[in-house]
């Protein structure tokens, strides 16, 4: 919309979708029940804007990128009929109907003169604010010995008191450090007080990577680094040295004895299947040869996943109910060859985005998911499956530019 022909109430709805569309964004980091109140909230009213408004969808129905989401939601669902675990399937369902109306609310926001840096901004401020809460609970609630063993410890010690796993407020960090480093980037040579404080925000950001202590995040960390560096000179070298990281990261978990001593010198992890990635990805590929084509059913992965660790022996992974630690050999487990296509038709359209964009932070926000869904099922929980979907679409859709 042009501002000089804007009316008074097209005006109003103006602000109040950058209020709603930044207040999405900034909830992501807080509690699941929390952000899901904010998303639905927020959702209702910029369809209520989108319907008095009169606002077109052809641009958003003819979008590849939407309608290979839609495909995925389909073949979720198509899961449904032959699974055994209709209540377990039903949660899945749920979880990713975010990622179904997700891109609906992005394009209705960009059709109200949201960009990317507004959502971004929004963001920062939700992650950094979650943390000084955080550190606030931590000082002023506990016992001085529990507080020295929080900021000595630092990980689950202290994300504990904030209701997120590490892993996730690592990879949020990721993001936001790259996009505060493309925002200076863009605007170099500027020694406002706004160029400070983003070095300032920039510090606190790398601060809280290495407090975390989330080791796939520093990890992906190191290698995004590197990865940056090539993007700035040539985007295709970066996309080939991405695949050379991504095989890199796999032969580095192929060695228990390796991994094991990584994470006794920067922190233990939650549990030990991080130790040892080859015997648990053994029993998963186990299971898919089961049904490697349609899987075993929207609901039914973990019984299928528990299955193949008992019949190989691999007592952790069974009593404690291990997912497979990699999203890709999850999607096959869930849905087969079909589910993990759908998705990687996504990733498809998402690099290629990321490749034509000036801007760099959507090319590292996809490389660092890829690389964090090698090792972790991110997206089997709402933190991952809004967060991802989220920003996939508001890179895709809203504007990083404002319109003239």
């Amino acid at each position: 919309m042009n501002e000089a022909v804007l009316t008074g109430k097209q005006q109003w709805m103006q602000k109040a979708t950058l209020f709603v569309t930044a207040a999405s964004a900034f909830s992501i980091p807080f509690a699941i029940r929390f952000n899901s109140i904010v998303l639905v909230a927020c959702f209702s009213c910029l369809f209520l804007f989108a319907i008095i408004s009169r606002l077109s969808f052809n641009d958003l129905v003819r979008s590849k990128l939407f309608w290979t989401i839609v495909a995925h939601y389909v073949v979720i669902l198509f899961g449904l009929l032959y699974s055994s675990n209709l209540s377990q399937g039903s949660a899945d369902v749920e979880r990713f109907t975010f990622a179904l109306v997700i891109p609906v609310f992005v394009f209705i926001a960009s059709r109200f003169g949201v960009r990317q840096v507004h959502v971004l901004y929004a963001f920062t401020a939700g992650c950094v604010l979650l943390t000084l809460y955080g550190f606030g609970i931590v000082l002023f609630t506990l016992e001085p010995g529990e507080i020295s063993n929080v900021l000595k410890s630092g990980h689950m010690n202290f994300t504990d008191h904030i209701g997120i796993h590490p892993t996730y407020l690592g990879l949020y960090f990721l993001l936001i450090f790259f996009f505060l480093l493309e925002q200076l980037r863009h605007n170099r040579g500027v020694k406002d007080r706004a160029w400070m404080a983003t070095v300032v925000v920039i510090v606190y950001v790398v601060a809280m990577l290495v407090f975390l202590r989330a080791q796939i995040v520093l990890l992906i960390f190191f290698a995004s680094l590197i990865l940056y560096v090539l993007v700035l000179f040539r985007k295709r070298a970066a996309l080939i040295t991405f695949f050379l990281f991504a095989s890199g990261i796999l032969a580095f978990f192929a060695d228990p004895h390796r991994v094991t001593t990584f994470f006794d010198r920067y922190g233990k992890n939650v549990s030990t299947a991080l130790d040892n990635r080859i015997e648990l990805w053994a029993s998963v590929v186990e299971t898919i040869s089961q049904q490697p084509i349609i899987g075993a059913g929207t609901g039914d992965e973990q019984d299928a996943l528990d299955a193949g660790y008992r019949r190989d022996g691999f007592v952790e992974g069974y009593e404690n109910s291990y997912n497979a630690h990699n999203q890709y050999l999850e999607f096959i487990v869930r849905n087969g060859i079909i589910e993990v296509v759908a998705f990687l038709a996504l990733l498809y359209f998402g690099f290629k985005g990321g490749l034509e964009s000036t801007n760099y932070t959507f090319l590292l926000f996809i490389m660092i998911f890829c690389l964090a869904m090698m090792v972790e099922s991110c997206l089997n929980v709402q933190k991952g499956i809004v967060f991802f979907y989220f920003f996939l679409t508001a890179f895709a859709i809203l504007p990083h530019q404002k319109s003239s």
